[in-house]
């Protein structure tokens, strides 16, 4: 991958610790705040583990294996916030908020399924001649491999929250 101004990839950074302490404080204000730390430190690991995996070139080489590669940053996070989820309370109104959570959360899904037919791997549909490989590098591996799935179960958490 070609290098990038200096200033795109610690903006990067910025936003994923920024994620990161959003979700600790969420967290520890919920009816989980004793497991708060617990939780924020797993979600460290996985960062620098992700972090560390990328680094090392894993997942931007043999994009033709099947499953794809991909599939390590998906779905630990999906089962650990799914457990998360599972495991166990406003001012605009419930309807409202059902709402604009499945809008978006259709957004989210939409965007994903662009990426990931968009990426350079056996499900690769468009982009051909501009793959998403930036995806597969740190620290951008990182939007995957973190944001997306946190942003993922707080859309459910809200959902179930509301019904």
């Amino acid at each position: 991958m070609q290098a990038l101004p200096l200033h795109i990839p610690l903006l990067f950074g910025l936003t994923t610790i920024t994620s990161l302490l959003l979700f600790h404080w969420v967290v520890r204000n919920s009816s989980y705040h004793t497991k708060a730390n617990t939780i924020t430190a797993a979600l460290v690991v996985w960062i620098i583990l992700q972090s560390l995996i990328s680094k090392s070139g894993f997942y931007a080489t043999n994009l033709e294996s099947l499953p794809p590669r991909f599939i390590f940053i998906v779905v630990p996070v999906a089962i650990f916030l799914s457990l998360l989820f599972f495991s166990e309370k406003i001012r605009l109104s419930r309807t409202f908020l059902l709402a604009w959570n499945f809008i978006t959360l259709g957004l989210l899904v939409f965007i994903i399924i662009n990426a990931v037919l968009s990426s350079p791997t056996p499900l690769h549909q468009f982009a051909f001649e501009q793959p998403n490989i930036a995806l597969l590098h740190f620290p951008y591996i990182l939007l995957p491999a973190f944001i997306v799935p946190l942003v993922l179960f707080g859309h459910f958490a809200s959902i179930r929250r509301l019904k």
